[in-house]
């Protein structure tokens, strides 16, 4: 307005326009001002016209200044990416957009594509690409990261004879890795493995090793090994030095099993990658025991070697390659080997544990040598568990007694009270027995694996008044018959009883037992015996006794009688038997007993015996039993006389000259180291014998003169089950209480026996064990 107020006095005092404010308005840029100056002077002064410098320069500054507004408003709206504010101003200044300007074209196109209208996209970008110097590839891989993948193919689809094949086929492809690779960050690796799996040519002619690889870790971290094997393959095929890629075809090789393709990338790359030879050396161990679990000895060891070659702890392997050495029969390099590693690892159980190995495997007592104590310790434990297992309870306890807490004090001083009964049934005053041995007293003392006891007892056996009817069983003399009416034999005796015992358990489990006939004024006591040997060998627990025992059957057998002073009878059973119960496959076994007698008594006549037993069975494998098997039994005895009789020169005892049993057993034990342990065996099955006959008088008539003849012979065919029950608690700590149970039946005879005992130790046990059962429980008196 200053400059107006100064110019319109010097019009007026002029009386023509003063140019020089309009240069002044002009330079001052103001434009606005200038043209409102121009019109006054064009009313004041008709006909007057700037002059035409003037306007050039007023009309240049007019269209910088529209110039700079259009550029402020499309970078404003670029930076913001306001693509809608884009389009309008392109449609206000259509003039601005051609080749003159490429990069206007490019981003409008892109603004087009990026609001969804592809049509118009693509007919800018056909504008584009007509320019001079524009490159296709150029324009489209700039689109390819700002549209979405599915837009942009589709747009590439529009411009379908304007770009040259191979940059499309290239751009495509571009493209689609673009989309793999966000289905990759969103995190959905089913689809794009399944979308890839397809394309496997497009990617492989494309030589892209980076997408390879992330496929194929993925697919192998998606548990899809063979996706997974197909790319490492194919990445190795491009880049076959490719460390990554060989350490991942190694990982999925070991996750395949695959032994071949392992071995080929482990011999091609261990030499350079550390991770690969451990991967290797542990996959080809692992896959080494496993043939070797199966027996495969050769394929074991040809990859223990392999593996021996790459692992940083050829220990290891060693161990395991004297395992190879050992189950394939190279035994001595097997102990060398363990020997070695023995050495150089003193306290590792493992180690050690294969060193005992080769010697038992020997049968070689194996040493322990005082640079290993691992292998003296496990040695000790090996034999305390090969000794439970065998029932040597003793010996457990002695070499590892914190291994086995439930022996302690197994190796405690006792001493028992126990009381038996027993009744046979039979003909009154000669087969009928009934026995009591009440008291009976037993101590014991343990050292070492050493146990000593010592048995007295007491020991009453009645037979049973003779009746007037059976006296001519007794002679066949009649004018003696008579006097046996009034002077019938002794019935009844009472008699004590001593046992001793020894036992040592070992390699050679030694037991012996001695004692004597019943002590009675009748007939003079002998001594009697057992001597026993067992052993495990073979597979098989073996038994051998020899013994010389009374046949307690009938007082005549067991203790001798008198009738009209003739003393005989107390008949002992000597001779050899031959046990073995051998396992045979699974939970199978087999016991077997073959036992060979001389039998012979004071004035009676000789005999000999043969017994074979045979049973087959099979363990089940319950919880809380030590055994519980059954099965077939078979029973087979032989005698060289009949001598059950009762006559002068007979021994009084059952000696069939044929004798068959057979049926069908069941034998249990429950579990060891319990409070509460029971035995038991069921047999139920028939029988059939065959007594041959007898003279009356086997060694000749004792009197002057007796009558001559026979007894009769006899067979009999009959069920004969046999039930027999022994079972004890710990009731204390220092108190256990047992009792036991049998009974058998055949045709009219019974036979039943129980017992009961109570024994106090010195110190106090944990548990029961099977070596608590007393062996005497019905042994003194069956």
């Amino acid at each position: 307005m200053l400059v107006i107020l100064t110019w319109l006095p010097l019009a007026a005092w002029t009386g023509e326009p003063d140019l020089r404010v309009l240069w002044q308005l002009l330079h001052a840029r103001q434009i606005s001002l200038l043209q409102q100056a121009i019109q006054d002077y064009r009313q004041r002064y008709p006909g007057w016209e700037p002059p035409p410098d003037l306007q050039r320069e007023m009309q240049r500054l007019q269209r910088s200044r529209s110039e700079r507004r259009f550029w402020r408003q499309w970078n404003q709206a670029v930076r913001q990416k306001d693509w809608h504010t884009l389009i309008r101003l392109a449609r206000k200044h259509p003039a601005r957009f051609n080749c003159r300007h490429p990069g206007l074209l490019q981003t409008l196109a892109l603004a087009y594509a990026k609001t969804g209208r592809l049509s118009e996209a693509a007919r800018h970008y056909r504008r584009l690409l007509h320019c001079h110097g524009i490159q296709p590839r150029t324009v489209l891989e700039s689109a390819l990261w700002e549209l979405d993948s599915a837009d942009f193919l589709t747009l590439l689809h529009q411009l379908q004879g304007i770009v040259p094949d191979a940059t499309r086929e290239h751009l495509a492809y571009q493209a689609r890795r673009r989309q793999w690779l966000q289905l990759y960050r969103l995190k959905r690796f089913t689809e794009l493995l399944e979308q890839t799996q397809k394309r496997h040519a497009e990617i492989l002619a494309h030589r892209d090793l980076d997408l390879i690889r992330l496929l194929a870790w993925q697919a192998r971290d998606g548990n899809d090994p063979t996706t997974a094997r197909e790319w490492f393959e194919m990445g190795l095929a491009l880049a076959p030095d490719d460390e990554n890629l060989a350490f991942g075809l190694l990982l999925t090789a070991q996750d395949m099993d695959d032994e071949q393709t392992l071995l080929r990338i482990a011999t091609r790359f261990a030499d350079r990658s550390e991770r690969v030879r451990r991967i290797a050396a542990a996959y080809l161990s692992s896959r080494a025991w496993f043939h070797y679990r199966r027996k495969e000895f050769s394929r074991a060891r040809h990859l223990a070697q392999r593996a021996l070659v790459w692992t940083e702890n050829p220990d290891e392997v060693h161990y395991l390659l004297a395992w190879i050495d050992l189950e394939s029969g190279r035994s001595a390099r097997a102990r060398k080997r363990f020997q070695q590693l023995t050495r150089r690892h003193p306290e590792d159980t493992r180690y050690a544990e294969g060193l005992l190995t080769t010697y038992l495997r020997s049968g070689e007592t194996p040493p322990v040598p005082i640079s290993s104590a691992a292998f003296a310790r496990l040695s000790r434990r090996y034999h305390a568990r090969k000794a439970y297992v065998r029932k040597q309870f003793l010996t457990a306890y002695r070499l590892d007694a914190d291994g086995f807490p439930g022996l302690a004090n197994i190796d405690s001083d006792f001493a028992t009270a126990a009381g038996f009964y027993r009744f046979k049934s039979g003909t009154r005053g000669l087969d009928r027995l009934e026995s009591r041995l009440l008291p009976l007293l037993t101590v014991s003392h343990s050292w070492g694996t050493q146990r000593l006891r010592l048995s007295l007892g007491y020991l009453q056996l009645t037979s049973g008044q003779i009746k007037t009817d059976n006296v001519s069983r007794l002679t066949g003399i009649p004018v003696y018959q008579e006097r046996l009416r009034l002077d019938r034999p002794m019935h009844a005796l009472e008699a004590a009883v001593i046992n001793a015992s020894y036992q040592r358990e070992g390699g050679w489990n030694p037991w012996f037992e001695i004692g004597t006939t019943p002590i009675n004024d009748l007939i003079g006591p002998r001594p009697t015996f057992r001597l026993q040997l067992s052993r495990h060998w073979q597979g098989t627990d073996w038994s051998w006794q020899v013994y010389s025992l009374p046949v307690r059957q009938t007082l005549l057998s067991y203790t001798g009688w008198k009738v009209l002073g003739k003393r005989w009878g107390r008949v002992l059973h000597s001779g050899v038997q031959g046990r073995a119960l051998t396992h045979i496959a699974g939970r199978g076994y087999l016991y077997q007993q073959l036992q060979i007698g001389f039998l012979d008594g004071r004035r009676t006549k000789d005999n000999w015996q043969i017994h074979y037993s045979i049973a087959p069975s099979y363990s089940l494998p319950l919880p809380g039993f030590d055994y519980f098997s059954t099965g077939p039994y078979f029973d087979f005895q032989h005698y060289g006389n009949n001598q059950n009789h009762f006559r002068l020169g007979h021994g009084g005892y059952f000696s069939p000259q044929r004798y068959y049993a057979a049926g069908w057993q069941l034998n249990l034990r429950t579990a060891e180291e319990r409070s509460f342990l029971m035995e038991g065996r069921l047999a139920l099955g028939f029988q059939h014998f065959h007594e041959d006959s007898a003279p009356w008088f086997p060694i000749g008539c004792p009197h002057s003169r007796c009558e001559d003849g026979r007894y009769s012979g006899n067979t009999d065919t009959n069920f004969a089950p046999d039930l027999q029950l022994r079972a004890m608690g710990q009731i204390h700590p220092h108190l256990q209480l047992g009792a036991g149970f049998y009974a058998r039946m055949t045709g009219d005879y019974r036979e039943i026996g129980a017992g009961l005992f109570l024994r106090l130790f010195l110190e106090p046990r944990k548990a029961v064990f099977s070596s608590d059962l007393p062996r005497f429980l019905f042994a003194a008196i069956e």
